[in-house]
């Protein structure tokens, strides 16, 4: 049972990185979509450097509602290729899903 709430919960994140106009600032978001439970999304941001991933910021948001998003403006300096994974977890089950992008 536990192995099939994670599938679950895995189809269920959703992220992404996006140049907002307005502010001239990149955005890096997340969220998880599920039943009414504590659920704790979290987004992660890394840039390519060699074979690596290099950290660059997070954020994170643990609420108890069907919809838990969370995201905040990042500081992109260096073109590249940068990996976004947003990680969901519930009180039994835990998933991570990398999103890429080219900049």
């Amino acid at each position: 049972m536990k192995k099939l709430i994670s599938i679950v919960l895995i189809l269920c994140l959703r992220a992404g990185m996006k140049y907002e106009t307005t502010s001239g600032k990149y955005v890096i978001y997340g969220q998880c979509i599920g039943i009414v439970e504590e659920k704790t999304v979290t987004v992660t941001l890394y840039r390519k450097s060699g074979s690596s991933w290099i950290y660059v910021d997070s954020v994170s948001n643990t609420d108890t509602i069907s919809i838990v998003r969370a995201d905040k403006y990042v500081s992109i300096t260096q073109s590249g290729e940068y990996k976004v994974a947003v990680t969901g977890t519930t009180g039994n089950s835990s998933g991570t899903v990398p999103y890429y992008y080219s900049i």
